[in-house]
């Protein structure tokens, strides 16, 4: 399915019909298709949302250059318009990154949080 977010054609898929719901989103460079794993394993007994980021995957470029707010803001977007909120979100690396900018401004739109991947989380002391 696609929508129009912020200027950009999105793609979703929506499966499965649990009363819990969970958003899956995946790295940078990557698409649905990197979650469609997790999707099958969890939509027997939830609704599951993967998302393909502007720029990735099926979603069309965002009409200029973003940073992560953009996108996280496209992202809460597209949550509202499809009352998906509140929400679990399982996110891998860059997708990782987006969860913390949305949960760090409004910690009541996830339920629980899963990050794979580095997420952009430096290590206790690294001064880069």
């Amino acid at each position: 399915m696609n929508m129009q977010i912020s200027g950009v054609d999105m793609h979703y898929e929506l499966n499965g019909s649990g009363a819990k719901r969970v958003v899956l989103l995946h790295g940078w460079g990557c698409s649905t298709e990197l979650m469609k794993p997790v999707a099958d394993a969890l939509c027997a007994d939830m609704t599951v949302l993967s998302v393909d980021f502007p720029a990735h995957g099926k979603s069309a470029q965002p009409p200029q250059p973003w940073g992560v707010p953009e996108f996280a803001a496209c992202l809460k977007a597209l949550l509202t318009k499809l009352d998906f909120l509140p929400c679990s979100v399982i996110a891998h690396s860059f997708g990782g990154r987006v969860t913390i900018e949305l949960a760090s401004a409004d910690e009541a739109m996830f339920e629980r949080i899963i990050l794979t991947g580095a997420a952009g989380i430096r290590p206790k002391g690294d001064g880069k």
